[in-house]
């Protein structure tokens, strides 16, 4: 189970920690700083829908291709 863990968790925090340069809250108290991971998780997940619709875009010959609105929100829902 740990190793698990280890798989699907480490990354992100990696990530949220070094790349976003998040290493203390801001606010005191729970509720500030559930709001404030929420708004870095928030940011997070951003930043890896672009990353997947510049990789659609980018895919194939070269040429540009469109992106249907159901393809995004398939993704934004998984």
């Amino acid at each position: 189970m740990m190793k698990r863990r280890r798989e699907d968790v480490e990354p992100v925090i990696g990530n949220i920690k070094r790349n976003m340069e998040f290493r203390r809250f801001n606010l005191r108290g729970k509720a500030k700083c559930r709001l404030e991971i929420g708004l870095v998780a928030v940011a997070h997940n951003l930043k890896k829908i672009k990353n997947y619709l510049k990789r659609l875009i980018d895919q194939g010959d070269g040429r540009q291709k469109t992106i249907e609105l159901g393809t995004v929100l398939g993704y934004l829902s998984a």
